[in-house]
């Protein structure tokens, strides 16, 4: 039987976090980052490709890994998304944002601190089951 990913009465703030990890959305954009290279036209695909992600975990997580509530399915895919920005923060300020090169450091620490923020910040807003 699968586990459930859905947060429990009496889930410690470690277990809410070990729920919410998008590990299996990021081993997906990993295997399909490392085919597209570094060649800076994929990268504009990358982010497509992230947020089409979301879309079909969010339809069928509830059979894939138990996940049925859909704030916390919700919760789930913003992870997500936010973990890509911050694997890819350099290329995405880059190649999709064109930003000028004295914005790129900032954009690259922004990035990275808010998905640290986030991290910390969303097992305390999931939902619980009963």
């Amino acid at each position: 039987m699968a586990r459930i990913r859905d947060v429990e009465q009496g889930d410690k703030y470690r277990d809410k976090l070990g729920k919410i990890l998008p590990g299996e959305l990021t081993a997906t954009y990993f295997l399909i980052r490392s085919l597209a290279g570094e060649s800076p036209s994929l990268s504009p695909y990358l982010l497509l490709l992230a947020i089409v992600l979301c879309a079909v975990f969010f339809a069928v997580s509830p059979k894939l890994i138990e996940l049925a509530t859909v704030r916390n399915r919700i919760l789930y895919c913003v992870t997500f998304v936010f973990w890509v920005a911050a694997i890819d923060n350099y290329r995405f300020a880059v190649d999709v944002l064109t930003a000028p090169a004295e914005q790129v450091t900032i954009i690259v620490f922004m990035t990275s601190g808010l998905a640290a923020i986030w991290s910390f910040f969303v097992p305390h807003v999931m939902d619980q089951r009963s």
